[in-house]
């Protein structure tokens, strides 16, 4: 029989092995929990990136948009007549006529030499770099501030944005999708490339896309022949188009300096350098005034501006504006350009015969205007003045809706988004006598032209009223 000191012992030792078995099991535990959890974990990421990444778009399609000489974007959006053989009108600035594709220099490239003009002035690459992406050329397509700021965008992700992603709503997960991609641009191109493709697609303001559109723009002239200071402030603008030189100068200029400052900064220039362009003055071109909207590039004669604005105030519902703005796309339109020319010369026709005086001769009809002899004859002249009046015709297919042709541009101190506005009395009458006739009334039945129930004071003082009427006297 055991002693006491041996009964304690095995005791001690049976609850020793216990309390083991007992961590022993806690430990399994933990680690079977830890595997699972671990295992949920990557199941759910694996789901997570494969649903963030469906359908995501292929950085291969770059090429195809911004590589010269069959880029699609190096090309402005240009509408043609219903043949699509005759372009009536180029969706950029009258004043930025120019796309040409700068290339990245392998070297300094000499501004004074023939080749100079086609590539990407040192100044310029240095700029941008400070204004837009301090970092370019050490980050590997994002940053960690841009991952916690999404407005802190690099280059490679603007080109993401602005080319792949265009039509995909701002998100958390569009974001990430930026992100993934601006990794894909720098890995695949490169760093050169994809700066270079920035700055031959960047919007500056005023429908001008590409950095050799905007110096013609802005300064008249070509990049190769632009100062630091100028090349300093389109790269604030590339920053922000919405304050471009035309549109908030002073707040342009500003930021221009401190584009200077962090070029010094990150040392891409020289304190000499910067101390001049600061200095340099900016010569500027002038806005041009129209009270019509834009200056459309290659407006073929006679194609009236409000026809340009209700085209794409009607194809924006289909393609964003933005888009159509970029460039890359041939529009055919349903506008009949021999008919636009005889509603043209037949409406300044009607118009010269309203102004012209009494005691005037009425003109005569153009020889190469048919649609003119058309009209019916005035009974005499009304002597109407010049500046008071607005012409306006629109001549549509009844089958099938479409507008062969548009004239009626406001006149002096009128404006409208189309056409000038009417009051929609003129349109609705007939309808509303048609109405009333379909009801039993007769062009003789008794009608009482009076004011309005609650119209009093300065608007009722301001009209004339008839009374009872026969039908047919008030809608004559």
């Amino acid at each position: 029989m055991p002693s006491v000191n041996q009964t304690i012992q095995f005791r001690n030792r049976r609850r020793h092995k216990v309390g083991q078995n007992h961590l022993l099991r806690i430990g399994i535990a933990a680690a079977l929990l830890f595997s699972l959890t671990t295992a949920a974990a990557g199941v759910f990421l694996a789901l997570e990136f494969a649903r963030l990444t469906q359908d995501l778009p292929s950085v291969e399609a770059l090429p195809g948009l911004l590589e010269p000489p069959a880029g699609r974007l190096l090309e402005p959006t240009r509408f043609y007549d219903r043949t699509g053989q005759q372009m009536i009108f180029t969706l950029q600035s009258g004043g930025s006529g120019r796309r040409d594709y700068l290339a990245y220099p392998p070297e300094p490239a000499d501004p004074g030499s023939a080749e100079g003009g086609n590539y990407l002035p040192s100044g310029l690459i240095a700029a941008t770099v400070a204004a837009v992406d301090p970092g370019f050329w050490s980050h590997p397509g994002i940053t960690l501030k841009g991952l916690i700021f999404s407005e802190q965008r690099t280059i490679p992700q603007r080109l993401a944005a602005d080319l792949l992603l265009t039509h995909e709503p701002p998100s958390v997960r569009r974001d990430l999708r930026q992100h993934l991609l601006a990794l894909q641009i720098i890995d695949r191109f490169g760093r050169e490339k994809a700066l270079e493709w920035y700055l031959n697609s960047a919007y500056f303001g005023n429908l001008a896309y590409g950095v050799e559109a905007a110096a013609e723009l802005y300064f008249g002239k070509r990049v190769s022949k632009l100062e630091l200071a100028d090349l300093a402030l389109l790269a604030a603008t590339a920053k922000d188009p919405t304050a471009n030189p035309w549109n908030e100068p002073q707040i342009v200029q500003t930021r221009q300096k401190q584009v200077i400052q962090e070029a010094l900064r990150l040392r891409l220039i020289t304190p000499a350098e910067s101390i001049q362009a600061i200095q340099a003055p900016l010569e500027i071109t002038q806005q041009p005034s129209t009270a019509s909207g834009p200056v459309f590039a290659d407006l073929y004669p006679g194609v009236s501006p409000a026809y340009i604005r209700l085209v794409l105030n009607q194809l924006t519902i289909r393609i964003p504006r933005a888009e159509l703005e970029r460039g890359g796309f041939n529009i055919i339109t349903t506008l009949d350009l021999d008919l636009q020319t005889q509603v043209n010369c037949a409406s300044k026709f009607h118009a010269a015969r309203l102004q012209t005086a009494p005691d005037q001769p009425l003109p005569g009809v153009p020889v190469d205007c048919p649609a003119a002899r058309l009209l019916p004859a005035l009974s005499g002249n009304y002597g109407l003045p010049a500046g008071g009046l607005a012409v306006e015709a629109v001549v549509l297919d009844p089958h099938t809706g479409q507008v062969l042709a548009l004239t009626g541009d406001a006149g002096e101190g009128v404006s409208g988004e189309v056409l000038p506005p009417h009051p929609s009395g003129t349109l609705s009458t007939m309808f509303i006598y048609l109405t009333g006739l379909t009801r039993g009334l007769s062009p003789a039945s008794l009608v009482w032209d009076i004011p309005a129930e609650g119209t009093t004071g300065e608007a009722q003082d301001q009209q004339t009223y008839h009374g009872p009427v026969r039908l047919r006297i008030a809608f004559a």
